[in-house]
């Protein structure tokens, strides 16, 4: 307790060091009004802004599969991927 004590006496105990440089930012859920619809393929476009379930039938390989899918979940559009679900499946 004596060391402790001490340490206290020598060290500057009030200053107050941040433990990040920058402030934090909020959190913005990414939505379907702020996509830039020019930069997605066309197919993400059909699919998701205008619901075109039928053109599944054209895509190709399994990354297209893959890239609508993982589209979907990361703008937050669990309904619409729900819906892409069901029309597969059937």
């Amino acid at each position: 307790m004596k060391n402790l004590h001490l340490w206290l006496d020598f060290v500057n105990t009030k200053e107050i060091i941040p433990l990040f440089k920058q402030n934090a930012k909020e959190y913005i859920i990414p939505k379907l009004a702020d996509v830039y619809w020019s930069i997605e393929p066309k197919y993400v476009k059909k699919i998701a802004k205008e619901r075109v379930l039928s053109e599944f039938q054209l895509l190709e390989s399994e990354k297209e599969y893959s890239h609508i899918f993982g589209w979907l979940l990361e703008k937050g559009e669990l309904g619409p991927l729900l819906q892409v679900y069901k029309y597969l499946l059937d």
